[in-house]
Formats: structure tokens, sequence, C-alpha cells
């Protein structure tokens, strides 16, 4: 017969094993994220004490001393005052992964600004409070304003990641947020605000835990389509089906260095319009868009006018380009 006391102990120390595994995750990231550190800090921190590139007697060639950047935590300057709730000390998972962050120029004047999700734990939950989300707008002179209330972007929901993207190519970036219990999307209206049409694009059955999220124009059709990933629930690949402007769908392949040219930057003009993109790479929570730039621009046709800057410095222009349309970028010669 089965020894039915060893079966048991078994089990009971398989179901330890599984309680344990999210500890050991965040301990595994933990140690990555300090190698991570070591490996910027450490080069930063002797730069100081090395001395000028010099010939070394008895070699052949001359000793070269590539600068290493250091970076300065410049937060108490710049205005930005907020705190993710979320912390590893608590005791769910769903309050101890939450809040997200994502570059955004909402008002288009080329420069990035930041919004901050962010989520409840279980205590304020059951209590009835929010967690407060923020929208910061960049005063291009080192600092930055706290539009929030403004914007209408304050209480997207239990909010986790983040991602930006023109979804009805209109011209001005749209806010896509995932939840614990859904999704928000927040279309731009311009003029520095934003409507919650969640319902009205067809997303309000998402029920899920969801958590990364990325564009994607998966049909090629000129607009971002959009991909879930939820927790303990299937993926979602969603169509895009919203009415549209006409559009401009930019890929870039490098030559001299990586071949998805992370940082090209690409400025778009016509007529009046000026439009700024940066190919990013990841984003939203453990997420990454399709390695493309889609340019929408509204109800004008009329041709439009590009600047192209790769990441090692080279400026590329092209004048008179049609819309409606999927280019093919290639880094020019140094």
């Amino acid at each position: 017969m089965r020894d039915w006391s060893r079966v048991n102990a078994a089990v009971v120390f398989i179901e330890d094993r599984l309680r344990s595994v999210s500890s050991a995750i965040r301990l595994g990231f933990a140690v990555i994220c300090g190698i991570a550190i070591l490996r910027v800090c450490l080069p930063a921190q002797n730069a100081g004490r090395v001395a000028s590139p010099e010939r070394t007697a008895g070699q052949s060639g001359a000793q070269t001393q590539v600068a290493v950047p250091e970076l300065v935590d410049i937060t108490a300057s710049t205005g930005i005052r907020f705190k993710h709730l979320a912390s590893p000390d608590k005791k769910y998972i769903v309050e101890s992964m939450s809040g997200g962050v994502t570059l955004i120029d909402y008002d288009r004047d080329g420069w990035p600004d930041i919004y901050f999700t962010n989520a409840p734990d279980v205590d304020m939950q059951l209590a009835g409070k929010k967690a407060r989300s923020a929208l910061f707008h960049n005063d291009r002179n080192g600092t930055f304003t706290d539009v929030t209330e403004k914007a209408g972007v304050s209480y997207p929901c239990w909010a986790y990641g983040a991602v930006v993207g023109d979804y009805n190519n209109d011209g001005w970036p749209d806010l896509f947020v995932t939840c614990f219990g859904g999704v928000v999307l927040y279309r731009n209206n311009g003029g520095g605000t934003f409507t919650n049409v969640t319902k009205e694009a067809g997303l309000a059955g998402d029920t899920f835990w969801a958590m990364g999220a990325a564009f994607g124009d998966y049909d090629n059709d000129g607009d971002w389509d959009l991909a879930i990933v939820h927790h303990n629930a299937p993926a979602a690949v969603l169509r895009n089906d919203c009415d549209r402007g006409h559009w401009l769908k930019l890929k870039a392949i490098g030559r001299f260095g990586p071949r998805t040219p992370i940082g090209l930057r690409v400025t778009l003009r016509q007529g009046t319009q000026s439009l700024m993109q940066e190919l990013a790479g990841g984003t939203s929570y453990c997420s990454a868009h399709e390695s493309a730039l889609i340019f929408g621009v509204g109800q004008s046709s009329e041709p439009c006018d590009l600047e192209i800057r790769w990441p090692k410095g080279k400026v590329q222009r092209l004048e008179k380009v049609s819309l409606d349309q999927t280019l093919l970028l290639l880094e020019p010669d140094q």
C-alpha cells in the first residue's frame, strides 16, 4: 500500500515551495539590478582616478580611456513630488507590483512630459480610498509642473503600466493604462486635456488583471493595434477599427550600430504642424512596442518633410514625402 503520510508530506513541501516563488523572483530581480548598478557605478566612481590617456612604455599602441557618464539624482530640483504606494514589503502581490511611468509629449511642444501611474494597497481599497496618478508638464528649464487635475488623468484605476500612442491618428498622443480589473484609454483632446473613451473604444469588456500592454500595427494598415497581457488569463490582441486620420509609418534599419536604432528621433513637419517622436525600447510593464513609428496627421493629406536624427548623430532630411504609406529608412553613411 502507498505510504500516504509520505505523500502528504511531499504535498506540503511543494506548497511551501510554490509560496516562496514570488519572494524568490523578487530576490533574483534585486540581485540582477544590483549587479547592473555596480557595473555602471563602479567605473564612474573610478573614472576620476584614471590618468589622462598616454602611450605606455613597452606597449605597441596608445591606451585610450573611454569616459563613462555619471548619473546624478536631480529629483529635488525638478519640482516632481510623487510617491508610488506599491512596495515589495506588502502582503499581497497585487499591492506589491503596481505603479508605472511613461514619457508623453502630450502638448506637442517637443519636450517630453512624465506620467506616473499609482495604485492603492488592500487596506486603502477596503476603506474606499484611491491612489492618485500624476502628469507633470515639462517647463523646458529643468523643472516640471503638476497638471494632473487639469488634464483629467488623476484616478484611472488600480493602475500598473501605461503606454503612449496616437490610436486615432489625429496627431495627438493618447494614453493607455493597464489596471487590476480592466484597462483605461484616455483620448488626447489637444489643449492639455484628456477624455476617458474606454467604453466608446470597445475596451470596457476587459475586466481581467491587465499588466503589460504594447502598440503594434499587426495588420500593416497604418494604425496602432493593441496587445494586452493579463495575469492568470489569456493575452489579448485587439485590432484597431477606430475612425482615423492620415498617417505615415516609418521603419528604420541601423547600419553602424544596433540594427534597431533605439533613440532615433524623427520630426515631421506639415504646414504649421510639427510632430516629433523617438524610437523607444521597453514600455509599460515588461513590454515593448513594435519597433516602428506611426505619425498621425489628422485630416490633411498634404505631403510632409522629415528630419531624421540617427543615434550616432547623422541628420537626414527628406522633403515632400507622401502620406498613407510605410517608409523604410536606412541609416546613411557617416
